[in-house]
């Protein structure tokens, strides 16, 4: 068409198919988003839903079959792990009646030593007393043994 002298017109059909050809990318890229999104969507909803082992952390599926069950729960890794469980629980049981009887022993010695106390200042006491007693008696029988002399 320009050879022909029809450059203007070649030149608004050239401008036209640059836009069309920005379109049709556009188009494109907006289908491939929707595309990706549509296939997530699938994949979300085809997706099993999925628990984690309290045991052995191992992933389940939900509603899986009774023999793939079975085989997981007697399966090394999940006996390994509950073995060691039920191992660190009565680890923790004794610790925690050593912890108990340790703190009943110092309550008790504890008990004892204020009985101690108590009765060693019975003691002094009574000895002052007596000591005291001692005293007034001597002075007594001194001030009676110098009157007769």
């Amino acid at each position: 068409m320009g050879t022909r002298g029809h450059v203007e017109e070649a030149q608004g059909l050239m401008k036209l198919c640059d836009q069309l050809k920005e379109e049709r990318d556009t188009l494109r890229k907006q289908n491939e988003s929707i595309h990706w999104s549509q296939t997530y969507e699938l994949a979300a909803a085809q997706e099993k839903q999925m628990e984690v082992c309290e045991v052995c952390g191992a992933f389940l599926i939900v509603g899986d079959a009774q023999s793939r069950i079975d085989d997981h729960l007697m399966g090394k890794q999940h006996m390994g792990y509950a073995r060691l469980k039920n191992a660190v629980n009565e680890i923790q049981e004794q610790r925690k009646k050593y912890v108990e009887e340790r703190e009943k022993q110092r309550e008790e010695e504890r008990k004892k030593r204020m009985e101690r106390t108590r009765s060693n200042s019975k003691d002094i006491d009574r000895h002052s007393r007596d000591a005291d007693r001692d005293k007034r008696s001597k002075s007594s029988r001194d001030r009676s043994h110098h009157r007769t002399d």
